[in-house]
This record gives C-alpha cells, structure tokens and sequence, in this order.
C-alpha cells in the first residue's frame, strides 16, 4: 500500500516524488488562502474606508451662487419713475469644517448695478474670509471630530482583528500539521509493530517445525499478527482524516498540499521545565493579544462618541467673525481698497432635544457594553495563559517519562526474543512485550505530539504566532515553533 502510493506519488509528478510539507510551507499556505483570514482582510479594508469617509468632513468645499434682483426704485414724485433696476451678483468661495469644529470660508464675490442718471452698469468685486468658531462645541470633542476619531480606533481595532483571525488561523493549522505528523508516525509505529509480529511468526514456525514448540504457539502468534495488520489499517485511516482537515484549512491553497506528505518531525522537549519555556515576556502576555487590543480599541471609540454626543447637547452658541477687502470696481460709498470687518453671534437652544438626549443614552450603553467585553476577554484571556503555561510544563515532564518507558520497554523485548530464540520464554511473554513496547512508542508520540500542539496554543495565546512587523507571518510563527 505505501509503495502504492509512493508510485502513484511520482506518477503525478513526472517520476520525482513531490517535496515535504514542511511546517513552514503549509503556515505560509494557510496564512494567504484561507477564507476566514480573507473575510477578516476585507472587514480591515471596510475599517479604514469608513475612517477615510469620517475625514471627508474636513474636505474643502465648493460653493458657488449667482443671483439677480429686479425692482422699481422709489421716488417722492412717482414709485415708478425711472423705470426697473436689475442687480446681479456672483459668489465663489471655498468652505472648509477645521478638525476643533471651526469652519473657515474664503470667498470672492462681483456684483453689476446700473450707473446713475442711466450711464450704464458698473460693477464692483470683494474678496473676503469668514471663521465661524462654536463657543459651547469647540475643542477636540466636538461631533465631527469625535466622528474621526472613533472611525480611526475603529480602523485600528479592524487591522488588530485581523491579525487576531491571522493567529487564530496559524494555531489551526499548526494544529492540523502536528495532528498529521502524529498520524503519519502512528502509521509508521503499526507498519513497524507488523513487520516485527511477522518475524516473531517467522521464528515460531520454524521452531515448531524443528518439534521444539507446539503448533499451537503459531496459532497464536498469527493471531497477534492479524490484530497488528488490523490496527495498523485503522491508523492509515486515521492518517488520511488528519490529512484531509489540514487540506480543508489551507483554504484555497488546499490543492497545493494534496498530494505531499507533511514532513515526519517534532519539536524536541527540553530535558527539564524551565530554560526559557514556557516562554519569555510572560508579564506582557496579553499586552500583545490582538483581540484585546482591538477591543480596547472599540472601548475607546465608544468612550470619544459619547463625549461627542455630550457636546452636541449643548445649547449652539457660534461667533463669527468677517473681514473683506474692495478689489476694484465701483463702489458708492468706499472706493478700491475699503476694507470691512464684521462680528456676529448666533444662539441656538433646541428644545426639549430629544434627540440629543437618546444618542447620549445610546452612546453610554455601547460604552457600558464595550467595558464588560472587554473585561470579560480579559478574564479568559488570562485564565488561557495561565493553561496554556501549564499545558507546556506538563507536556515537558510527561515526554521526559514516556521517553524513560519506552527505553524500558524496547531492552524488556529485546530480552523476551533472545530467550524466545532459546526457548527461555513462552509466546504469550514475547507478544505481551511486544504489545506494552508498541503502546510506549505510541504514548511517547502521543507526548512528543502534545508538546507540539502546547507550544502552538502557548505562542497564540501571548500573541507571538503574529507581529505587526514586515515579516510574513508564517515564518514568524515557523520559527517561533521551532526556536521553541
């Protein structure tokens, strides 16, 4: 079966069998192809477009007017005499809202009147500028500046999220990896237990041929033998499910991985608990968890919109303040060069304002409800380092135990065949060796494989799997597992 697959292997690659997965290879597959990661990207893109969207409220504006007024002068001898005046005005100027809620208007203004004693029209034009400033509003909590800067935390809390799912992915499919090689050597560990059943068989037939053990001992012998060939199909089976998982992880680079092996390695455990596991920055653990910063992140975004909502309560109270300049025309009262300044205040008093009153009510309940999240998160996030840390110290003592049971159980076999060969010991001591033998390789595996898996929930969960930095982020993770 397994040279079956081997050919069919190297029949799809032209003759050469396909490389390795590596488990640097399928983190940098399933970092670019899984669709979770994708859906988390485009939320990010959304984030920073509605950002860009809370700017445009400072974008400089176009206003352009024209107007004309048609009217009988009035006289003492007749209202009607002289016939109808036309007046015609043209306005240009730009409106900008500044970030502490001003507002500045520059503007270029031409008006056309007719002359006196009918010599035609004559025309004057001004260019001037306006700053509104509100009294009661103005500073950094005003309503559209709140706007921008709660669509900035929100923009930071989607690329922190991001980088959360990113994690989140990378500990899936290093998981999947770690459960695949563990298949893959489970197999390994059955096709090895059957060859070693069969030259047991091999050796009992040719004693009871030689009339110095009962053909009954070969009975039971081939029975040990089907039972191994039976459990080494079950892992096989076993071995293609983990497989097909880490395939379905890779997303849509799945195809990429189907048809190579994943590489038969494991992290080593250190000898003893310590030498830097469970791992260094214990104290800023969940300083570095992206979901706890994204969700500060919306604490505070919620904390800045109430503040503005505060503020929008307000009664308006806006100063304005004007000044424009002649720059040539005619003019009746003030020739080219006059300059004018203006100084104006507005009151505006809503009332009962309802709606000042509700979007208050409703930003305190998102800030209430962004507070408990995060508190909550930050309980299970501290409840899972503190798993996570005990998971690695318990995996490194129980590898450094199965690895002394093992060794017990392999020099126990070699010394039941030997007196099996010389006729010292019975069938039933040699298969029950065997048996206790291949139970240690499978449990120091099974060890070996959960060392593996700790180290990946441990990197994830103190943040390392994923960095804000230039660096891929499966071969940051690649190398965290590793190094460890």
């Amino acid at each position: 079966m397994l040279l079956g697959g081997a050919l069919l292997a190297a029949h799809w690659c032209g003759g050469q069998s396909l490389p390795e997965l590596s488990l640097e290879d399928v983190l940098l597959l399933g970092s670019e192809g899984n669709y979770a990661v994708q859906d988390a990207q485009m939320a990010r893109r959304a984030a920073e477009a509605g950002r860009l969207v809370a700017r445009g409220a400072f974008d400089w504006r176009v206003r352009a007017a024209a107007a004309a007024e048609l009217s009988a002068p009035f006289t003492e001898a007749s209202p009607s005499a002289g016939g109808r005046i036309l007046i015609q005005a043209y306005e240009f100027g730009l409106v900008r809202n500044l970030p502490a809620g001003l507002q500045i208007e520059p503007f270029v203004r031409a008006v056309t009147f007719p002359r006196t004693a009918g010599a035609g029209t004559g025309t004057s034009a001004q260019g001037g500028m306006s700053l509104r400033i509100p009294l009661t509003q103005v500073g950094r909590s005003h309503p559209s500046t709140a706007q921008f800067r709660a669509a900035s935390r929100h923009a930071r809390a989607g690329s922190y999220r991001y980088l959360h799912t990113l994690s989140n992915q990378l500990r899936e499919v290093a998981l999947a990896y770690w459960d695949a090689v563990e298949a893959r050597l489970r197999v390994e560990i059955m096709v090895a237990a059957e060859a070693r059943a069969r030259e047991i068989v091999a050796i009992v037939d040719r004693l009871a041929a030689a009339g110095e053990r009962p053909w009954a001992d070969v009975r039971q012998v081939e029975a040990y033998l089907a039972d191994r060939v039976t459990a080494r199909i079950a892992m096989e089976h076993q071995r293609v499910l983990a497989r097909e998982r880490l395939v379905v992880l890779l997303g849509k680079n799945g195809d990429h991985a189907a048809e190579r092996a994943v590489r038969p390695w494991l992290p080593t455990p250190p000898p003893e608990v310590g030498n830097g596991y469970p791992g260094e920055g214990s104290g800023t653990a969940l300083d570095q968890r992206w979901d706890l910063l994204a969700v500060a992140e919306e604490r505070d975004a919620a904390l800045i919109l109430l503040s503005g909502a505060r503020i929008a309560a307000r009664n308006q109270l806006d100063l304005e303040l004007g000044a424009s300049r002649t720059l040539g025309g005619e003019l009746a009262a003030a020739g080219p060069g006059a300059s004018m300044f203006s100084v104006s205040l507005t009151l505006g008093q809503p009332y009962p304002n309802r709606a000042a009153v509700g979007l208050i009510a409703q930003r305190q309940a998102a800030l209430h409800q962004q507070q408990v999240r995060l508190r909550a998160l930050r309980r299970e996030s501290e409840a899972a380092v503190r798993v996570a840390d005990d998971a690695v110290r318990s995996a490194v003592l129980e590898t450094a135990s199965t690895l002394l049971a093992k060794t017990a159980h392999e020099r126990s076999v070699e010394q039941e065949r030997l007196r099996l060969s010389n006729g010292f010991a019975t069938v039933l001591d040699v298969t029950v060796a065997e048996e206790r033998m291949t139970n240690a390789l499978l449990a120091d595996l099974t060890a070996r494989a959960r060392f593996a898996r700790a180290l990946t929930l441990h990197a994830h969960e103190r943040g390392d799997l994923v960095r804000a930095e230039l660096e891929p982020p499966g071969e940051r993770a690649a190398r965290i597992l590793a190094r460890r």
